[in-house]
C-alpha cells in the first residue's frame, strides 16, 4: 500500500527500508543522487557479508 502510494515497487520499498536501517547516511547520497537504491543495497550486504567471514 505504501509503496503504491509513493509511486514504487514493494521491492524497491523494502531496499530502502534496508538501507535506511543498515546505513542511514546513504539515505542522503541517494538524493543527492550520488548512488542509486540499487548500488547502495548492493554495497551494504557486500559489507555485511565481509563482518560474517571476518573472525
Amino acid at each position: 500500500m505504501v509503496s503504491k502510494e509513493m509511486g514504487i515497487s514493494s521491492s524497491q520499498l523494502r531496499r530502502l527500508v534496508y538501507i535506511y536501517k543498515n546505513r542511514s547516511e546513504f539515505i542522503e547520497l541517494l538524493d543527492k543522487g550520488i548512488l542509486t537504491v540499487n548500488q547502495s543495497y548492493l554495497q551494504i550486504q557486500r559489507e555485511e557479508k565481509e563482518k560474517q567471514i571476518q573472525p
